[in-house]
């Protein structure tokens, strides 16, 4: 199991900020991830994966800190 911790993950689309998120999820927990069409729930996910670069902050996995295209050649040995 990993734990995962978001900071400041902020997101923006033509100067528009469609994402700010603080959270941490623990080790074992499930977490729903839900709201209305254009909410930011891809673009969340995307995020955590690696597979969207972030304007700000920082993903978490045990402790360890991923940001952007570097998450992505590790992104199998977490979830694989």
């Amino acid at each position: 199991m990993i734990s995962v911790s978001i900071e400041k993950k902020l997101k923006t689309y033509g100067g528009l900020q469609v994402l700010q998120v603080n959270r941490q999820f623990a080790e074992g927990s499930i977490t729903k991830i839900y709201g209305p069409s254009g909410a930011g729930k891809t673009t969340f996910l995307k995020l955590i994966a690696g597979l969207a670069t972030p304007g700000k902050g920082s993903v978490s996995f045990n402790d360890t800190t991923w940001f952007g295209a570097i998450f992505i050649g590790n992104c199998y040995s977490f979830f694989g």
